[in-house]
């Protein structure tokens, strides 16, 4: 019996999955992105440990016999990022994340979620999918993707709390423009102004002469008038407050 690698098999998913050629104009978005990822040296393909495993259930694979493994989800935030792991290693539904793990065989590979299998994908294209996906997140776009999205983030938040302590500023301090204060501000205003333009001291502009005697006489009715003023002007204000 001839054995089928990893490799066979993925070819032979991707022919079946084929579509023929049909001559139309590719998307400017998906030309500059292959543009771009076509300046970047090719990286050597790595083999991780559930590549052996793949190619050991590849090799051992039987009709009378089903060999599996359990896969959980590593930390990287890759979701074809899979580790072997043994059945009681395996994400409980305990624990964070709703105990999401996988099986793999030779026929495919089985999404679990609380030990409930929820979700089968064929072992060929699974590889596909994933071949695609590592080709994918290497464009300079994808690659940069977060670090654009934190700084488009931070600097949104960054004006939103400026707009928002200056919004605080205006509504503390600019008073007129809320409509229960802005006539009791201007009727006080009104009498602070005619305050300010006391005087306490009579400056006897009239033509006639005084002697020093009638000159004390005038500042101390001037004073007395200008203390009745302010008292009058002084109980106005607080009753505008």
């Amino acid at each position: 019996m001839s054995q089928i690698s990893a490799s066979d098999l993925t070819k032979g998913a991707a022919a079946s999955t084929a579509k023929p050629k049909v001559d139309v104009e590719k998307p400017n978005v998906v030309t500059n992105l292959r543009d771009d990822n076509s300046k970047q040296s090719p990286k050597p393909q790595q083999w991780c440990e559930l590549d052996k495993y793949i190619e050991l259930l590849l090799d051992t694979r039987s009709e009378e016999e089903t060999v599996f493994t359990y896969l959980k989800c590593s930390d990287k935030g890759d979701p074809y990022d899979l580790q072997p792991c043994g059945y009681k290693d395996r994400p409980k539904s305990t624990d964070e994340g709703g105990g999401k793990y996988y099986t793999i065989s030779g026929k495919g590979l089985t999404l679990y979620e609380k030990d409930t299998p929820v979700e089968f994908i064929s072992l060929g294209m699974w590889l596909i999918e994933r071949d695609s996906y590592n080709y994918i997140k290497d464009f300079a776009f994808f690659k940069q993707f977060k670090s654009w999205k934190f700084m488009r983030m931070w600097k949104k938040t960054i004006k939103s709390q400026n707009k928002m302590k200056a919004n605080n500023q205006l509504g503390e301090n600019l008073f007129i423009l809320q409509d229960k204060f802005r006539d009791r501000l201007f009727t006080h205003r009104k009498l602070m102004l005619e305050m300010g333009n006391f005087r306490f001291v009579d400056t006897c502009q009239s033509s006639e002469y005084k002697t020093d005697s009638e000159f004390a006489s005038a500042q101390e009715e001037k004073r007395l008038k200008v203390t009745k003023d302010i008292e009058q002007k002084s109980r106005q204000s607080r009753a505008n407050v």
